[in-house]
């Protein structure tokens, strides 16, 4: 179950929500479907079907099952069932502002050699007086990692639009072939002053990226 709000945030779609029938109408491409709070039943474009589950309401905010919208919006995905992870991929997905944004804040998008040199295992994260962040991922690409190129990348997005990251500067130690490796993170929130108040703004998405770059000077 996913929230409306990363469906826009994220995925790249439009989403609207009508209040008087409890309806959230979501497009993606040339296809629109719509969830019912509540409800079992979903319309995808002009077609009406059922599902085995209901959207809910959590925290002021809609959560619709993935797997169904998905589905129903073409959007290819897949199940890892021995690392527990979900996957989506297509085109158009992730083609938002907030992401846009993002990618445009990445120093080092010119000089990446594989998008996909590491895969996410798993990771947790705690959240108190700073966020800690546990990452672990494994080297996917079939021989060592010299130094210098590991691009373990992670970025974290705050509910103002803010971003932090790691020190973009720091050492890149050489990767074993299959080597796994977890990084750990401790960030502060990002704070802001508003009308002579502190501001604490909450973490809203975490983005991470497992690459390789380019010999570069």
């Amino acid at each position: 179950m996913v929230p409306l709000r990363s469906i826009n945030d994220l995925l790249g779609g439009q989403t609207t929500f009508n209040p008087t029938s409890n309806t959230a109408t979501i497009k993606f491409g040339t296809h629109k479907v719509e969830f019912k709070m509540n409800s079992t039943e979903i319309v995808t474009d002009s077609s009406t079907s059922v599902m085995d589950t209901v959207p809910v309401l959590y925290k002021n905010a809609m959560f619709v099952p993935l797997g169904v919208l998905t589905k129903h919006l073409d959007i290819h995905q897949e199940w890892d069932q021995q690392n527990k992870l979900y996957s989506l991929s297509g085109k158009e997905l992730m083609k938002t502002p907030m992401m846009e944004n993002v990618e445009d804040l990445d120093h080092f998008k010119e000089y990446v050699d594989n998008e996909n040199a590491f895969q996410l295992l798993s990771y947790k994260l705690a959240m108190g007086e700073k966020i800690h962040l546990d990452i672990t991922s494994k080297n996917m690409t079939g021989k060592k990692i010299s130094e210098g190129i590991e691009d373990l990348n992670t970025t974290f997005i705050f509910s103002d639009g803010s971003t932090a990251g790691e020190n973009r500067n720091r050492k890149r130690p050489s990767i074993d072939k299959d080597e796994i490796v977890t990084l750990e993170y401790d960030i502060d929130y990002v704070r802001t002053i508003e009308n002579k108040k502190i501001i604490k703004h909450e973490l809203s998405y975490v983005l991470f990226k497992g690459r390789t770059l380019k010999t570069h000077k």
